[in-house]
């Protein structure tokens, strides 16, 4: 007991609650910033503290310089515009193609297709005043075209999919398989080169999914793998 009649057991219990309840609120708020652009830009300026702290500390580290990162930066976006139009893609490649990159892997998900894309600027520098509906669309811009034609020539295109995983195992991803749209089903022959048959023997060993999103089939044709 203390000298105000509470025994230190109460005491201990009192201050327990007391940290429970300010690490629930602590929660709580970091939830609901955790939506929000300041929390946001406060994670990227950590991330980015954290790595320079490092590099600080313990020196650069050590880098293949065969590998490098393509960003679309800032300055790229105010150039030219978000979403980035496939025909910027298809002009990397060109360049990259040009430097003798052996191949470029996109984090870029190519799943659905892109509108026709008809430039002002275009229209205005014909020399007619005026352009009959077929003039018109001749000059509509067709960026997957772009794309898929650069990604063909180049032949060093590695496009990303992604899969559901099914945790709970085989029979449940069996199970529950997701119904697939027509572009998937089209895509999925498109897969097949890229792919080897599993043997049963040894399936439970890999990860079962239950649903895939495939590029689109165009460009899983063109790419280099998938």
């Amino acid at each position: 007991m203390n000298e105000n009649g509470q025994s230190s057991g109460s005491q201990k219990q009192k201050g327990n609650s007391i940290f429970l309840l300010i690490g629930v609120l602590a929660s709580v708020a970091i939830v609901a910033l955790s939506w929000t652009h300041f929390y946001e830009d406060l994670e990227s300026s950590i991330y980015d503290f954290r790595f320079r702290l490092r590099n600080d500390l313990f020196g650069q580290p050590q880098q293949w310089s065969a590998i490098a990162t393509i960003d679309i930066d800032d300055l790229a976006l105010q150039t030219y515009g978000f979403p980035f139009t496939r025909d910027r893609h298809a002009a990397l490649l060109e360049v990259l193609q040009q430097y003798g990159t052996s191949m470029v892997g996109f984090d870029i998900f190519f799943y659905e297709p892109s509108e026709p894309h008809l430039s002002p600027e275009v229209v205005a520098g014909q020399d007619k005043e005026s352009l009959s509906k077929d003039e018109i669309l001749l000059l509509i811009e067709d960026h997957d075209q772009d794309f898929q034609i650069a990604t063909e020539n180049s032949q060093i295109v590695y496009l990303a999919q992604t899969f559901e995983i099914a945790e709970q195992g085989i029979e449940f991803a069996k199970q529950n398989l997701r119904q697939r749209t027509p572009a998937e089903e089209a895509g999925l022959p498109a897969l097949e080169r890229f792919s080897i048959p599993l043997d049963r023997a040894i399936e439970t060993g890999f990860y079962h999914t239950m649903d895939i999103e495939i590029p689109l089939v165009q460009f899983v044709s063109a790419a280099k793998g998938v």
